[in-house]
C-alpha cells in the first residue's frame, strides 16, 4: 500500500495540499522570470534611446557654427540631445513641479541634469581632413532604475578612507553610466 495514498478516516486524499505548494513554488519563479525580462528590456530600450540621441547629437553638430569653442558646441548637442529623449519615457513622470511649470518642462530639467544624462563632445585623435567630432550620451542607469537598499558608508567611524578605485570613473563617465557614442565629420 502506497503511504503518500493514504487516506483519512473521511475518505479524503491526504494530497489536498499538494497542487497549491506546486503553483506557489511555480507562481514564484514565473514572477522572477518576468521581472527579470522587464529589467533586460528597459535596460535594452534605454541603450536604443541613448543610440538615437547619440547619432541626432551627431547631427546637430552640423547645425552649429564652426567658429564656436568645443563647450558651447557641447551646450548645444546636450540641449538637442535632451530634447530627443524628451518623448523617449527614459524621463520619470513622476517629478516635482514648481508652481506654474509643466511635467514637460520639468522633464527636460531632468534631462539636462548631468547625473541623470551626460552628453561629451570631443574631437578624436584621428585626422579626418576636415573638423570631427564625438558625441557620446550616457545614461546614469544604476541611479534611476536600479534601487539601492543602502548605500555604504564612505569611510568607518573614527577609520580611514578607503582607497580610490581608478575604474570608478574611466575618461571622466563614471562606470554606472550605459553609454552610446556616434561620429560626425563637418
Amino acid at each position: 500500500m502506497n503511504i503518500l495514498r493514504q487516506r483519512d478516516k473521511t475518505g479524503r486524499s491526504r494530497q489536498r495540499g499538494v497542487a497549491a505548494i506546486e503553483f506557489a513554488a511555480g507562481a514564484i519563479l514565473f514572477l522572477l522570470l518576468l521581472i527579470g525580462f522587464s529589467i533586460v528590456g528597459k535596460s535594452f530600450n534605454t541603450k536604443q534611446v541613448l543610440s538615437r540621441a547619440a547619432t541626432d547629437g551627431a547631427r546637430a553638430i552640423s547645425l552649429v557654427d564652426e567658429s564656436q569653442s568645443l563647450a558651447q558646441i557641447g551646450t548645444a548637442v546636450h540641449t538637442f540631445v535632451a530634447n530627443s529623449m524628451l518623448d523617449s519615457g527614459v524621463a520619470p513622470s513622476t517629478l516635482n513641479l514648481s508652481p506654474g511649470q509643466t511635467l514637460r518642462q520639468a522633464q527636460l530639467n531632468w534631462l539636462k541634469d548631468p547625473n541623470n544624462i551626460l552628453v561629451r563632445v570631443t574631437r578624436p585623435d584621428v585626422d579626418c581632413g576636415s573638423p570631427c567630432y564625438r558625441v557620446e550620451v550616457g545614461f546614469n542607469y544604476n541611479k534611476n532604475y536600479v534601487p539601492k537598499f543602502s548605500e555604504p558608508p564612505e569611510s568607518p567611524p573614527g577609520g580611514t578612507a578607503p582607497p580610490p578605485n581608478p575604474l570608478k570613473d574611466i575618461g571622466g563617465i563614471k562606470d554606472e553610466f550605459i553609454v552610446e557614442s556616434a561620429y560626425v565629420k563637418k
